[in-house]
């Protein structure tokens, strides 16, 4: 086991085998080296920090976003001499893995690395620097999984979402104290059962428009956009998300799965009746680590940047932290990468898997986790790691 330093962060390390240690600090490196912002005298400090924000093809994927949209928000934040406001919505669980499992991986390091590189960049050109909110869906997740279901299923969920956001708090307190979680209960206070009533409200409306869609109905009904519905929801959308649904909870009947899909929406709208996001952080920047469903409303894609967790040069895919393994991949010819993997292909691989820790500390703060390591390859050595 050895102990190497992050890199700009010389007040965190990381614990691993050195071989899975090297590759992990390849992709971490990589990612803090590809947000560094161009300097140019012809330019503006607006206009620097919105390429920062915009990006590149190796820290972002499509759609992109409208660069004078953007250039206004982040010209509108400049004015006041404060932290840059950026704000990304993340899941309350890690889907596809055990409750006894729930908790960070590699996948939410580097994401987290990421968006504390982007502040970082932001820092260079603007004295006041960058602060990222992380909006996590405690509320949401609880309704849509445990909400309804037996004592058993319900206290499963509640532990699941606990374990995962504790985790998850820990680990961004260590990359960078400018990464603020932030849940729903965190801003609005009380327990779920105070917003079950609005909840049902929503799905009831929900419900009503995706059976008048399945019937042929084509706009939202009028009750929906009186509650506050903004945009479209087409058929292209409803089998999005039921496609979703059937990949976390596959063999329910389409009933079930509709009544998922149904609940998540209501949960949409009851994040836009009371503002959550505007209140966790005004006027914010939208970062996202996942693509937008089809239909997906233009005035929500304008100005929001899709970024990734891992470069393209390390990881090719890109899928949220909150479902997917951050892992290190050994392929046949001894190479030793950085991988994001579908926990769903995961399961189907025949390559071998085994287990090491990561540990960080900062200063006074210190956790640790698994990473999974994968080889192509047939054999296993005698310590645990795969070659």
């Amino acid at each position: 086991m050895t102990t190497r330093e992050l890199p700009d962060a010389e007040t965190v390390q990381l614990l691993a085998h050195p071989e899975a240690a090297n590759a992990i600090l390849h992709g971490l490196r990589t990612i803090t080296e590809d947000v560094q912002p161009t300097p140019s005298s012809s330019r503006s400090v607006v206009d620097v920090l919105t390429a920062v924000l915009r990006g590149n093809r190796r820290t972002r994927t499509d759609p992109r976003p409208d660069p004078l949209v953007l250039r206004d928000q982040v010209a509108r934040q400049y004015v006041e001499d404060a932290p840059l406001r950026l704000l990304t919505m993340w899941g309350a669980v890690k889907h596809y893995v055990e409750p006894s499992e729930q908790g960070v991986d590699l996948a939410e390091l580097w994401a987290g690395v990421r968006m504390a590189a982007i502040c970082d960049a932001i820092g260079s050109v603007h004295g006041p620097g960058g602060e990222t909110s992380v909006l996590v869906e405690d509320l949401g997740v609880w309704y849509q999984d445990g909400f309804g279901e037996p004592p058993e299923i319900a206290d499963c969920v509640e532990r699941s979402i606990a374990s995962y956001v504790s985790s998850l708090r820990s680990l961004l307190a260590i990359i960078d104290p400018r990464l603020r979680p932030v849940t729903f209960l965190d801003v609005f206070g009380g327990c779920v059962d105070d917003y079950i009533e609005a909840l049902e409200r929503n799905t009831s409306l929900i419900e009503r428009h995706l059976d008048g869609l399945q019937s042929g109905a084509r706009a939202p009904d009028r009750d929906l956009l009186d509650a506050g519905w903004r945009g479209d929801l087409s058929s292209q959308t409803l089998d999005h998300y039921l496609g979703r649904v059937r990949s976390l909870h596959p063999g329910e009947p389409h009933r079930k799965q509709l009544e998922r899909v149904s609940r998540f929406l209501g949960t949409v709208l009851l994040y836009e009746q009371y503002g959550w996001q505007q209140a966790a952080s005004p006027n914010a920047i939208r970062l996202a680590f996942y693509k937008p469903p089809p239909a997906m409303p233009v005035h929500r894609l304008h100005g929001r940047v899709h970024v990734r967790g891992l470069p393209r040069s390390c990881c090719s895919t890109m899928m949220p932290p909150w479902t997917s393994c951050g892992c290190v991949v050994t392929e046949p010819d001894g190479r030793t990468r950085s991988h994001l993997e579908s926990f769903r292909e995961l399961a189907q691989t025949t390559a071998n898997r085994s287990d090491v820790v990561a540990a960080l500390t900062r200063d006074q703060l210190e956790m640790s986790f698994r990473v999974r390591w994968i080889s192509r390859s047939t054999r296993v050595r005698s310590t645990g790691a795969p070659q």
